[in-house]
């Protein structure tokens, strides 16, 4: 790339100057060569002053001192010199001022131009000066030259520009480049750097929303894969246990187990397409009343926890209204991660708690605690997937997001015991 800005500016610059060079070379030899004419013209002019009407006959001509190398001659009607320097008889110039006419022409080199001497308004002769050989053409040669050295220390400039320019330019360019194979080669978080040039931030912009983009898409299929399971995992058991029991059982037994089995797969399978829903996009928007959805976390999870000894308990005040501005399965999985937490990792009974924020009808945020009776074990905010042998993670970093997309959140507002809180905006109809 940068060979071609060079190679290109240098054409650019070359047929530039030939363009702008050739016509003035022209034009400056013809004003050397009208300058000459011009001086040997006045010289000519100086020597006709000094003829007079005998031609110098019986008094030598005086002539007037000219330059080193030219050279001044009068000649009479007959075309013979008679002082001066020049050729013996008179040349074609010589021979057109006879006739009246100034004139001017370069014989061997010579740029020679001769005037008429006139007497009474009759030609009596022609003063003819004659340049230094080839001086209008060294001192052609010499424009020329400059000309040609000013061309020669424009091309240097151009390509001493150029070359800065395509380093300018290459440098961004390679730097996109390599962002660009470094994004191919999977590495997502490397970001393409501004660099000042409008046209290539554009592309650097382009560049990183798409890889953020795509990196947030990669970590939506990743989340949706272990949430998943780990979601899965529990009530998976659950229907295996069931199964296993009802196995040992009478046929009615087996019977009644089978259909409950087939509910919650059901169920799961209704939870798997939620949840992947909630994991490649943004929850949509939708309220969920609390009191009902309290209910159905409390049929789904009294029985678990009452196999492990435990007991759940509801506090709700039903006479007010507890309907929140987030979409019932994003409300849904968030109660799922927090009272399966409650159940794996904590002690005691399980309390699920509905309240104002801080206290009051006015209030415009709805608090709902997840509370047992043992101690959280861990760092909070949940930083991302747990070290293997950490008792919290995975579930709780999905209910963190899951509410923060649904504009919500999930803290931890006690550590003994062991409270986690989601709090959600409440409904505008519930106010």
């Amino acid at each position: 790339m940068q060979h071609r800005i060079v190679r290109l500016a240098l054409v650019v610059t070359a047929v530039a100057l030939v363009v702008l060079g050739l016509p003035l070379a022209i034009a400056a030899g013809g004003l050397l060569r009208a300058d000459e004419v011009a001086r040997l013209e006045r010289t000519a002019l100086l020597g006709a002053g000094q003829v007079n009407s005998a031609l110098g006959r019986g008094d030598a001509l005086e002539l007037p001192r000219v330059p080193a190398g030219v050279q001044l001659g009068v000649y009479d009607a007959d075309g013979a010199r008679v002082a001066g320097a020049g050729p013996a008889r008179a040349d074609a110039a010589t021979t057109a001022a006879l006739a009246g006419h100034t004139t001017d022409d370069v014989v061997g080199g010579r740029t020679v131009v001769a005037v008429p001497v006139r007497d009474a308004e009759q030609v009596i002769g022609a003063s003819r000066a004659a340049g230094a050989p080839g001086a209008v053409a060294r001192r052609t040669a010499l424009a020329v030259g400059a000309i040609l050295a000013v061309a020669a220390l424009a091309l240097v400039v151009a390509w001493l520009v150029a070359r800065r320019a395509a380093r300018r330019l290459s440098g961004p360019v390679g730097a996109l480049a390599a962002v660009a194979k470094a994004h191919a080669d999977g590495d997502l978080r490397s970001r393409a750097e501004l660099s000042g040039i409008a046209e290539l931030d554009e592309v650097a912009l382009g560049m990183n929303a798409s890889a953020a983009a795509v990196a947030e898409a990669l970590t939506r299929e990743r989340a949706f894969a272990d949430e998943a399971s780990h979601q899965l995992r529990t009530p998976l058991t659950r229907v295996r246990w069931g199964l296993e029991e009802a196995i040992d059982g009478d046929p009615e037994q087996l019977r009644s187990a089978a259909a409950a089995a087939v509910r919650d797969i059901a169920d799961l399978d209704h939870s798997v397409r939620d949840l992947l829903d909630l994991t490649r996009s943004a929850p949509a928007a939708g309220s969920t009343d609390m009191t009902d959805e309290l209910r159905g976390t409390a049929e789904r999870w009294t029985g678990p926890l009452a196999a492990r000894g435990r007991r759940l308990l509801l506090e709700i005040d039903h006479d007010r209204s507890w309907r929140i501005a987030m979409p019932v399965e994003a409300v849904r999985h968030v109660l799922q991660v927090l009272v399966e937490n409650a159940e794996q990792h904590g002690s005691g009974a399980v309390t699920v708690r509905l309240r104002d924020a801080i206290g009051g009808e006015s209030d415009d945020v709805v608090a709902v605690d997840v509370l047992d009776e043992g101690e959280f074990v861990g760092s909070w905010p949940v930083p991302g997937p747990p070290e293997p042998g950490q008792p919290h993670g995975i579930g709780l970093l999905m209910a963190q997001r899951l509410a923060a997309q649904a504009r919500g959140r999930v803290v931890l507002s006690a550590r003994r015991p062991t409270t986690v809180t989601l709090f959600a905006p409440r409904a505008t109809d519930a106010r």
